[in-house]
C-alpha cells in the first residue's frame, strides 16, 4: 500500500531542491521522471501536498545521500487520510444536519478572499492580429499553434485556455478567441504572476478536436500537426513565429575556443518526441532547418546555430509580437526577443555582456522614441 509522508516544515522543499541540484533537473524533467504534472511537482516543492512514499523511494534510488531526510519524516499517513480526517464523513454529517450548503458557501467565500487573482481587461486587436488580418491569414491554425505550446483544451468541459507571463501573447490569444467564438473569454492574473485566459465553447472545442485528436502535449499523448501541414507557406511562417514566441528563444554564448566570439543558437522546446519531430518537419517545409537536441536519453528541443538559418528566421519576421524574454534568462529578462535576435545577427567581436545590455537598452530607447513620435503625430492630427 502506498503511504503519504509528512516532513517537518521546510524539509520536503529542501529534499526536492537537493534532488534537482544533484541531478541537474528542471521541473519539467521531474514531471517526466515521476509521470506527474508540473503542477503536482510544484505542490510537492511548496509543501502544499504530502509526498507519496513511492516517489520518495525513487528519489533515494537515484541519490542515496538523500537518506538523511528519513529522520525529518514527522508522520506516515494512509493514502486516503484526507477523506478520513474531514472529507466524505464530514460532508455526510453536514448533510444529515442540513448544514452542508451553508458550510460550502462559507468555504468558497474564504477561498475567494485568499485568492488574489484579478480580472484583466485587454484591448481588442493587438498589432500582431491587425497584421494577420491584413495578410488574410486564417486564425484557426494560429490558435492551434498556441494550444500546442502553452495552451490547453479540456475535451470533457470544452475549456480552451492559455497561460503565460507575457501579456503580449495573452492579448494575441484573446484576439484569436474573439475572432472564432461568440462567447467572451475571461482573463485573470494569478498570484504567481502568470496570466490565464480561458473560454467555455463547445462548438469551437469540437471544431479544434476534428483537426487534432488531443492538444495535450505530455508524453503518452499524440497530438497531430496534420492540419498545419495543409496550410499555405505564409500561414506556416506565422505558425513558426508564434511557436518560437511561446516556446522558443535565442541564446547567446561565448565560444569555448575563442571567448571574444559569440555563438548564437535558436531553440524551440517540446517534450513530446513525436510532436517535436512533426514541428521539425513543418519548419523545414518553409526552409527553416533544425536539428534535434537531446538531454539525457530523451530529445527535448529543436535548435540551429547556423547563421543563415538565424538570418532566414529574422527575414520571416522573427518572433511574433513584442514578446519579452522570460525570467529564465537572468541576464536578458524583460528585453524583447526580437531585439536580442537582431544583436545576435549583427554582433562581430564580443567585449563584455555589459556592452550587449547597452545595445539592448539603445534599441529599447529608439523604439520608445519612435512610439512617442507616432503618438504625437496622432494627437496633432
Amino acid at each position: 500500500m502506498d503511504y503519504r509522508l509528512k516532513f517537518k516544515k521546510g524539509y520536503q522543499k529542501k529534499l526536492f531542491l537537493d534532488f534537482k541540484k544533484n541531478l541537474n533537473l528542471s521541473e519539467r524533467d521531474l514531471s517526466n521522471k515521476f509521470k506527474v504534472s508540473r503542477r503536482t511537482i510544484r505542490s510537492w516543492i511548496s509543501e502544499e501536498r504530502t509526498l507519496p512514499s513511492n516517489i520518495f523511494s525513487l528519489m533515494l534510488k537515484e541519490n542515496k545521500k538523500l537518506n538523511k531526510y528519513n529522520k525529518f519524516i514527522s508522520m506516515t499517513l494512509n493514502s486516503n487520510w484526507g477523506k478520513i480526517y474531514g472529507g466524505k464523513q464530514r460532508y455526510k454529517k453536514l448533510k444529515k444536519e442540513g448544514k452542508f450548503l451553508k458550510h460550502h458557501k462559507i468555504m468558497m467565500d474564504n477561498l475567494r478572499k485568499k485568492s488574489i487573482s484579478q480580472q484583466i481587461p485587454l484591448p481588442l486587436n493587438s498589432n500582431y492580429f491587425k497584421y494577420i488580418k491584413k495578410q488574410k491569414i486564417p486564425v484557426i491554425p494560429l490558435l492551434q499553434t498556441m494550444l500546442f505550446t502553452d495552451g490547453y483544451l479540456n475535451e470533457k468541459a470544452n475549456i480552451i485556455s492559455y497561460t503565460s507571463k507575457s501579456i503580449c501573447l495573452i492579448n494575441i490569444f484573446n484576439d484569436f478567441l474573439n475572432e472564432l467564438s461568440d462567447k467572451k473569454p475571461r482573463i485573470r492574473l494569478r498570484k504567481n504572476g502568470v496570466y490565464e485566459i480561458y473560454l467555455y465553447d463547445k462548438k469551437l472545442s469540437k471544431r479544434l478536436l476534428k483537426l487534432s485528436p488531443t492538444y495535450k502535449t505530455k508524453l503518452g499523448n499524440f497530438p497531430s500537426l496534420n492540419y498545419l501541414f495543409k496550410q499555405e507557406n505564409k500561414t506556416i511562417i506565422e505558425c513558426l513565429r508564434l511557436a518560437m514566441s511561446t516556446d522558443g528563444c535565442i541564446i547567446l554564448g561565448q565560444e569555448s575556443k575563442n571567448p571574444f566570439k559569440i555563438r548564437s543558437r535558436l531553440v524551440f522546446c517540446c517534450f513530446n518526441v513525436p510532436l517535436l519531430k512533426e514541428w521539425r518537419d513543418l519548419f523545414s517545409k518553409i526552409g527553416f532547418n533544425t536539428y534535434l537536441i537531446k538531454k539525457g536519453k530523451d530529445y527535448i528541443s529543436l535548435g540551429t546555430t547556423k547563421k543563415d538559418m538565424i538570418k532566414h528566421f529574422y527575414s520571416l519576421g522573427g518572433f511574433a509580437g513584442d514578446v519579452e524574454i522570460s525570467g529564465k534568462s537572468t541576464r536578458f529578462k524583460g528585453y524583447l526577443k526580437n531585439d536580442l535576435l537582431k544583436i545576435a545577427l549583427n554582433i562581430q567581436d564580443f567585449k563584455s555582456w555589459d556592452k550587449v545590455i547597452e545595445e539592448l537598452d539603445l534599441l529599447s530607447w529608439a523604439r520608445n522614441l519612435k512610439r512617442e513620435a507616432q503618438l504625437g503625430r496622432a494627437t496633432d492630427s
